[in-house]
């Protein structure tokens, strides 16, 4: 079998994958194969050219934030709210420059900022932004993101934060509440 044939064939897994029904699989083609082969420039041109139509769609929606993965939640979060970059920065310093994965960003840079705002609520406006962000990891198909949300996030607003659960529970969405509620039944 020839290189082009080859190539031919794992494009076409490529687009099998994508067009899974199984999270897991498209996960998997997104952080395992498209993420990392997006990072080399020349072999992501050539791997665009022979992409099927379903794996562009969906690495062009990894690209501009439209799904959350583990991966991109970092870039996705800063670049929807670019007014973290200082406080992210300042983590950058303490950890020597190496980028902050998804639950750091979450536990060093989120969380304290909505344990800061929550108790009075003066900026409902972001707040509100936030939530809507966290309703979106929850709802990702991938169970990274939605991890950091039950480590990093929601946890803290449990039994012991009434005050803060109150306040939070005003911007929660749907499936936040619902997620939420059930880390307070299992807490208690």
């Amino acid at each position: 079998m020839s290189n082009p044939e080859r190539l031919d064939r794992i494009f076409e897994f490529l687009e099998e994958m994508a067009l899974s029904d199984d999270s897991y699989v498209r996960d998997s083609l997104i952080t395992t194969i498209l993420e990392p082969l997006r990072d080399e420039e020349k072999g992501w041109q050539n791997a665009r050219k022979l992409m099927g139509k379903r794996t562009g769609k969906l690495m062009d929606m990894v690209e501009d934030g439209t799904i959350l993965t583990y991966v991109n939640l970092v870039g996705v979060f800063l670049k929807r709210f670019p007014e973290f970059q200082s406080a992210y920065k300042k983590e950058l310093v303490w950890g020597n420059g190496e980028e902050l994965s998804a639950n750091s960003l979450a536990g060093m840079v989120l969380s304290p900022y909505l344990r800061e705002e929550l108790p009075d609520m003066n900026n409902q406006e972001r707040l509100d932004r936030i939530f809507g962000f966290i309703e979106e990891m929850i709802v990702s198909d991938d169970y990274s993101v939605r991890d950091v949300v039950y480590t990093s996030i929601v946890d803290e607003y449990g039994p012991h934060n009434k005050k803060e659960l109150e306040n939070a529970r005003r911007f929660m969405r749907k499936r936040t509440r619902e997620f939420s509620d059930k880390i307070i039944k299992e807490g208690e």
